[in-house]
């Protein structure tokens, strides 16, 4: 019996037209965004790698300096686009891909894709993680929602029951159905993706397996989607009252909620602005040695502490170049001044994040949506991530300048604040033996931890709309 329903309610949605033609809208659009997204993504990473390479090229053939200046003179980190983002891009489009590294500063990211957009690309991009989260759950409920009112309307669902059909039976039927051809649709999506990862990424595995958990996801949201349906077909007495109570549930939690639920979240824990932020930075700063205010009581009480420790009278007689040391002092403090202000603004996000978990509890479209950027690595905690990698960096790079300066012998001799040797061979090797940026991802079970519970929420939805259906199922009525 359950075998023949489920042929009956494959025939019935297979002969109507109009889910042929939604169906294959949905699944063209979706593969051609693709292909878009594809191409764009091989543009992007050609365009970042060759702009890495730019800048390196330029650190090692800048002029001799005082390798202090050479700190200032900085070199740019820039991220690589994550393979994923091709199908999910996320946050990419607006947190920027280049990082300014310089001495004494710990620089936003800049250069985001979004400032140079047109007003109606900033409303949304298409790409097929939009097809997937937007526009396929649209049309299981399109599918679902007269599987009961319908029947119930056109008296169909009395005859049935009156000829003994199990009412579990019609219900599971109905849904196997709705989510087979949901399947079968999702296949040559998953197949073309399959195949544009292996061929961004290479023998590498991880990114297969961060798309195969991002489809889990989505597969247990489209089984939420049409158990809810289902049930709400099973509960009402007409499909046009199914129909808007569905509609409108999609229309709210998919773009109504998320964009509500930000508005809240900021206002309960508002980011100070960019002017304030560095401002405070700025006090902070000031009130500690920099290397910079020779004539400042941090800076002679610093130098004198050298002095002691060198057991020497006079700055010309220690071993070590003061600046130097002053310089990387400095830069120490500052650090410091730095991670309490940036650990301040992280705790903010994070409240504000947290805000969001609250309500994806309720909107599970938030849950999957912020699993599926998690899983791309297009979300802010590989944002985060990311400049906490390059952050660390600067610091060895400023580091490795600093101790050059206080220790290489070449800068004894010299008596102002002017370090240049123009025809000293040890400043090319200096700027060429230093360590290339290269960003190192977090690892899956890192990134599986931090959205674990979006996944666990998706389940939640899913475990009590099973229950539903089951009650809806046993009170199935004519």
């Amino acid at each position: 019996m359950l075998v023949r329903i489920i042929r009956k309610e494959v025939t019935e949605l297979i002969r109507d037209h109009r889910l042929r033609i939604f169906a294959a809208g949905i699944v063209v659009l979706t593969a051609v965004a693709l292909c878009v997204g594809l191409v764009h993504h091989k543009n992007v990473q050609a365009f970042r790698q060759e702009s890495q390479l730019l800048t390196r090229q330029q650190w090692e053939k800048q002029p001799a300096r005082n390798p202090h200046g050479a700190a200032h003179y900085g070199i740019y980190a820039i991220k690589d686009s994550p393979v994923l983002s091709f199908i999910e891009n996320g946050i990419s489009d607006f947190s920027g891909y280049a990082m300014y590294l310089e001495a004494h500063y710990q620089n936003p990211m800049r250069y985001r894709s979004a400032e140079d957009a047109t007003a109606i690309s900033r409303m949304g991009n298409f790409t097929a993680g939009a097809m997937l989260q937007y526009y396929f759950p649209l049309f299981i409920i399109l599918m679902a929602y007269p599987c009961f009112a319908s029947e119930r309307e056109n008296g169909t669902l009395r005859q049935l029951l009156a000829h003994g059909v199990s009412r579990h039976k019609l219900f599971w039927g109905k849904a196997i159905a709705i989510l087979g051809i949901q399947a079968v649709l999702c296949l040559p999506i998953i197949a073309i993706s399959l195949v544009s990862i292996w061929y961004l990424s290479g023998s590498e595995s991880e990114p297969i397996l961060r798309f195969l958990l991002m489809i889990s996801g989505l597969m247990v949201y489209y089984v939420a989607t049409a158990l809810l349906t289902l049930s709400v077909s099973a509960i009402v007495k007409r499909s046009a009252t199914a129909l808007a109570i569905m509609l409108g549930f999609w229309f709210i939690t998919t773009f109504v909620a998320p964009v509500v639920t930000t508005a809240i979240a900021e206002q309960l824990h508002p980011v100070p602005s960019a002017e304030d932020f560095a401002l405070g930075i700025n006090e902070d700063k000031l009130k500690g040695l920099d290397g910079h205010r020779a004539g400042s009581d941090s800076y002679r009480a610093f130098v004198d502490s050298v002095l002691q420790h060198y057991n020497v009278k006079r700055t010309e007689d220690l071993p070590v170049n003061i600046y130097g040391l002053a310089f990387q002092k400095g830069e120490d403090y500052s650090n410091t001044v730095m991670d309490a202000h940036y650990d301040d603004l992280t705790s903010i996000y994070e409240d504000q994040a947290r805000v969001r978990r609250s309500v994806a509890a309720f909107v599970p479209f938030i849950a999957v949506r912020s699993w599926l950027m998690g899983l791309a690595g297009t979300d802010f905690w590989h944002h985060a991530h990311f400049h906490r990698f390059a952050e660390d960096y600067r610091r060895t790079f400023v580091k490795i300048l600093n101790d050059d300066l206080a220790y290489y012998e070449g800068h004894l001799t010299t008596k102002d604040r002017e370090y240049q040797f123009a025809t000293d061979p040890h400043f090319s090797t200096l700027y060429a033996k230093m360590p290339h940026f290269q960003y190192i991802r977090p690892e899956l079970s890192e990134v599986f931890t931090v959205n674990q519970s979006y996944f666990a929420i998706l389940i939640f939805w899913c475990l009590g709309l099973l229950a539903c259906c089951f009650a809806s199922a046993k009170g199935l009525k004519p």
